[in-house]
């Protein structure tokens, strides 16, 4: 059969499960399953047999802005190509065409330097098994692929701990690991696990999710929070006991304390009744800005996703930000999420060019008249979806989050006071657990609250000398003069104390902390179509959700990716068994 022209592969729109990174001015596409061009004119229902494995790897210059619409649009695929500005990368056989994994930045120290190499990780192969042999880093600068040699950990390595899982969640911290959560093997097996690839050296290990649930279709992100950052855990779906498909609720958040490699869970409040909380969702993507250094609050923004409730298939076209410590939800676009007859995106991967938009990269799911414009992009400060700009300032965090998490630096409660205590510890990139070496080999940080302090045998000037009445009478002398001087600070104090309390403004509520504006305008304006509108088009509103909502039970009429669940069918689905830590392997 004659290889097909790269052409007929710019069907970008309708490409899905594939793999995405950002990095310096390059976004990098690679694998995931496509539709050729001359067959867009379908309906996505009766389409899904006619995907191929893509075999390309590509590259998207953003060191220039983007018009989407309008006599300058430069948006079109064959216009970007054009340009020169999309490129095509034909990959080694051996490299794979995997769809449903990641790709992991080296530049883990700074998203604007280091080395300019991604290595792929898991997935799983056009012909439904998963990758076998070794993974491969790619280098951008000199266009070459090569093994990236991986070395198990013996004694972490979790019996039944899968190497290559697909369609589970994916994060990278500061100091050069991989996080690779939970996800589904070759046979459909939901799995219970993180597995954690260090980037510097090869080794990888697998460790059980404690009380957390085997999740697929959930989204992750690392924060330095803690003494070795965080990862947290959004959406996604489970099985029960029973073997049923569950949804996780938007409002269950799983934080993973990296230093103790302990999970917890967090209820997460919505912003205000009317928006509620956001549907639970799987297949969804989120994005995170840049965070290099700690910070007052962090957010995690989502969009689109899917989910099937009472056999009928409903797609998302939301956006939205989790707050952290506040775990407040906050919705920026609403969309035509609950219009069933409309389009949603799922199935698609997202980045955050200049930690400025949220790039939605190939929004399958929509109609064929998108076909030819597969990028999308929103403005995280702005909140609307617009241009890319290439020269824009970086992410500043918007008028609607600040008006929203205000002064508050916690939840309304914590569900761990353990949790608690991790978001109240300081992040030490490079952190060393002290029980892992002695005082002296220790180094040194500024969070630490010890002050060395000089003793007479480490006073230079001290010779042992001097009257004992002398330093009596010194001593008596300090005594008397210290009480009277600590007395004179507490009452100098007190006044002070006294004079703060009459001039203390009145605490600030939302709407007042940045003056006294009115609430800013809900994205898009005032005067948005009713189709945009908060939870109009939901049956039942979600600002009626009780707090304490269960898991969502979910049909199973979504197949790509779950060959041992499809509706009818009578095969089991199964939970890999975790039994204790397997050795000699």
């Amino acid at each position: 059969m004659a290889k097909p022209e790269p052409q007929e592969y710019f069907g970008l729109k309708f490409i899905r499960n594939h793999q995405t990174v950002y990095i310096g001015t390059t976004l990098w596409i690679d694998g995931g399953e496509v539709l050729p061009i001359t067959l867009a004119n379908f309906s996505n229902s009766t389409i899904d047999r006619s995907y191929a494995p893509n075999p390309y790897l590509y590259s998207l210059d953003l060191s220039e802005s983007i018009i989407v619409a309008g006599n300058t649009s430069n948006n079109r695929i064959d216009q970007l190509w054009d340009d020169g500005r999309l490129k095509l990368i034909e990959k080694p056989t051996n490299a794979g065409t995997s769809s449903g994994g990641t790709l992991f930045n080296y530049k883990w120290s700074d998203p604007r330097g280091g080395r300019s190499q991604f290595v792929q990780f898991g997935g799983r192969t056009g012909d439904g098994a998963d990758l076998e042999g070794p993974l491969f880093e790619y280098n951008t600068q000199d266009s070459e692929f090569d093994e990236f040699t991986v070395r198990a950990k013996t004694d972490d390595i979790i019996e039944g701990g899968y190497l290559n899982p697909h369609h589970g969640a994916a994060a990278q911290s500061l100091d050069g690991f991989g996080y690779y959560l939970g996800g589904m093997d070759a046979t459909g097996k939901y799995l219970k696990q993180l597995v954690k690839l260090n980037l510097s050296n090869g080794e990888i290990s697998v460790e059980d999710t404690g009380d957390m649930p085997a999740l697929v279709g959930s989204q992750m992100s690392w924060y330095p929070v803690g003494k070795k950052g965080i990862l947290v855990s959004i959406g996604g779906e489970m099985i029960d006991a029973s073997g049923r498909i569950r949804s996780i609720p938007m409002e269950t958040v799983w934080v993973y304390d990296i230093l103790s490699s302990k999970w917890y869970s967090q209820i997460a409040t919505p912003a205000d009744d009317v928006q509620g909380l956001p549907l639970d969702r799987k297949f969804f993507c989120a994005v995170s800005p840049s965070y290099t250094e700690a910070a007052d609050t962090y957010e995690i923004i989502l969009h689109g996703g899917h989910r099937t409730v009472s056999d009928d298939f409903l797609k998302l076209d939301d956006v939205w930000a989790l707050t952290l410590p506040t775990f407040q939800w906050v919705q920026y676009y609403f969309g035509l999420t609950g219009d069933r007859t409309s389009h949603g995106a799922y199935n698609v991967s997202c980045s955050c060019p200049n930690d400025r938009y949220f790039m939605v990269v190939s929004t399958y799911g929509f109609g064929t008249e998108y076909a030819n414009y597969p990028f999308a992009w929103y403005d995280l400060t702005n909140l609307g979806w617009s241009h890319f700009d290439a020269n824009a300032q970086g992410y500043e965090r918007p008028q609607l989050i600040r008006t929203t998490v205000g002064r508050r630096r916690e939840p309304d409660s914590w569900d761990s006071p353990a949790l608690a205590e991790v978001f109240a510890q300081a992040y030490t990139r490079g952190f060393i657990d002290p029980s892992a070496t002695s005082s002296m080999d220790a180094p040194a940080t500024g969070t630490g609250n010890s002050v060395p302090t000089i003793t007479g045998d480490g006073d230079p000037t001290f010779n042992g000398s001097g009257s004992k009445k002398n330093t009596a009478a010194i001593a008596a002398g300090a005594s008397v003069g210290g009480i009277v001087f600590v007395a004179a600070i507490l009452f100098a104090l007190f006044f002070i104390r006294r004079k703060r309390q009459r001039n203390l403004p009145p605490v600030p509520t939302p709407g007042q902390e940045y003056g006294e504006a009115p609430y800013p305008p809900p994205p898009g304006g005032f005067d948005r179509p009713l189709s945009e509108l908060h939870s109009s088009h939901i049956t039942t509103p979600r600002a009626e959700l009780p707090s304490n909502r269960q898991f969502v039970e979910l049909d199973s009429a979504y197949d790509p990716v779950k060959p041992n669940i499809e509706t009818g069918g009578t095969a089991p689905v199964q939970t890999i068994q975790v039994t204790g830590p397997q050795g000699g392997k």
